[in-house]
């Protein structure tokens, strides 16, 4: 079944500011969180494309093939000995291992050889396995471990994985990135956004060739940020925007608008925001700021035409939801429906990304049956506006998860939804990202601009008229 999973990650731990996420999110010292986001960076691989794979990163492979290793340790094991000498893994080092009267600055200056870094390295990552009580993702410290420890791999790797996990008949992965740094204290990631992270996804699709594109994130704090966006779209980069409200912002404030006015331009250019009351929230209680209501605040706007912006909301408001028809209404689910299949909002497109209660048989025929209700609800237009995606590698941490997409098939495999398979998995993806302005953006020969226009083809999408 052709396919366009419209919700990936392909980032690793270098484009994150891991430290400010460890201390503000998982609660550890900042100093303790900086040692181990040196640690951790240190040892991510970096490979784009497919030359010969890089020595780091066949060390991560063989630190993975150990699954049966705890995290801490195998992480441990491929981390470059001579960190051991770090100032700032020093200091966080001296911090876990001491006791009064022993002070910090005393335990910074204890001899520490090569042959007993593995040991202190993983007494530092071990701190992130103790976590407790941590949000709605990770419900313990050794998942957010072994999340951060895949997240180690490059990103080609990961893409790799990704491809080989859910199958070749995707014709299109897209990747959100993440711009955090200005919601996170510490903020400081490894590769700078603006610097080093868009020139570092140009290759990436470059390299893979259309399969991946990426869309880039906005960030309201980051100063010009709409001119960064502009150039990312312009220059082929991206195809479109991702919107992150959880890090600490509403989509009706008013910082926004120079974003809206660009995206709402001729180039229509395709907005990803997320759509659930959690998710990955730089303080708690933030994901209350992606209620769909602060969307249609936007779209309708009586001084500015913004109601054919092109609006695809993550997660479609929520799991829970869709998987009992007694917690729908008043839901974001329900809000995020109305946009979707509202005449005067005609380009909000829902995606159904971790959706993780569609693994249960029983939820699952739940699913199927509140989807029926609101197709025909809605005069069948909710069939032209829902979308598939998986939110790889987030999804990645739940038990059974390669058989998401499989499960998703039994949905839409018996009527009435089998006459929409086809729209939720790769034609409506197809016409909500615009394709046709993306391609244009690319050079004539590009095998990105090649593939693109290949899905085009398939989808039946007319080239861009100018």
């Amino acid at each position: 079944m052709r396919r366009i999973d419209l919700h990936t990650h392909v980032f690793n731990v270098r484009y994150l500011p891991v430290a400010g996420i460890l201390h503000q999110r998982g609660g550890l010292p900042t100093i303790v969180a900086r040692g181990i986001a040196k640690l951790l960076n240190a040892r991510t691989g970096d490979q784009i494309g497919h030359p010969a794979a890089a020595p780091k990163d066949l060390m991560l492979q063989a630190a993975e093939a150990m699954a049966d290793i705890p995290p801490a340790v195998a992480l441990a094991r491929a981390t470059p000995p001579e960190l051991i000498d770090d100032p700032d893994v020093r200091e966080a080092l001296a911090l876990i291992g001491t006791a009064p009267p022993q002070g910090v600055v005393a335990a910074m200056a204890l001899h520490h050889d090569n042959a007993s870094a593995q040991a202190q390295f993983a007494q530092l990552y071990a701190q992130v396995e103790s976590l407790a009580d941590l949000d709605d993702i990770f419900e313990t410290g050794r998942e957010y471990l072994e999340w951060l420890k895949f997240l180690t791999h490059s990103e080609q790797f990961i893409v790799d994985r990704l491809i080989k996990t859910y199958g070749d008949d995707v014709q299109i992965f897209v990747h959100h990135m993440m711009d955090m740094q200005h919601y996170y204290d510490p903020g400081d990631c490894h590769y700078d956004f603006v610097g080093e992270q868009l020139d570092r996804m140009k290759r990436l699709v470059d390299a893979n060739q259309g399969r991946l594109l990426t869309f880039v994130a906005w960030s309201p704090k980051r100063p010009n940020d709409v001119n960064v966006i502009r150039r990312a779209v312009e220059n082929g980069i991206a195809v479109g925007v991702k919107v992150y409200p959880p890090s600490g912002y509403q989509a009706d404030e008013a910082m926004n608008d120079p974003l809206f006015d660009f995206c709402a331009s001729e180039r229509s250019v395709p907005l990803f925001a997320h759509c659930t009351p959690v998710g990955f929230e730089a303080r708690k209680g933030f994901g209350i700021k992606s209620d769909p209501k602060f969307w249609r605040n936007v779209l309708h706007r009586a001084d500015k035409q913004w109601k054919n912006l092109r609006l695809c909301l993550a997660h479609a408001g929520g799991d829970v939801p869709w998987f009992d028809a007694a917690k729908f209404p008043g839901s974001f689910a329900e809000s995020a429906f109305n946009l979707a299949v509202d005449p005067q909002t005609p380009n909000v497109y829902l995606e159904f990304g971790y959706h993780d209660d569609i693994l249960d048989p029983v939820k699952r025929k739940r699913f199927a049956a509140l989807l029926a209700q609101k197709i025909e609800q809605s005069d069948g237009r909710l069939g032209d506006r829902m979308v598939y995606g998986t939110d790889w590698h987030l999804i990645q941490r739940l038990k059974n998860h390669e058989q998401y997409f499989e499960a998703f098939a039994e949905v839409f495999s018996t009527p009435p939804l089998d006459a929409f398979a086809d729209r939720f998995f790769f034609r409506n993806a197809a016409e909500y990202l615009n394709l046709a302005a993306f391609a244009e953006a690319r050079a004539e020969a590009d095998p990105v601009r090649e593939h693109v226009e290949g899905v085009m083809a398939e989808a039946g999408l007319a080239p861009l008229e100018r």
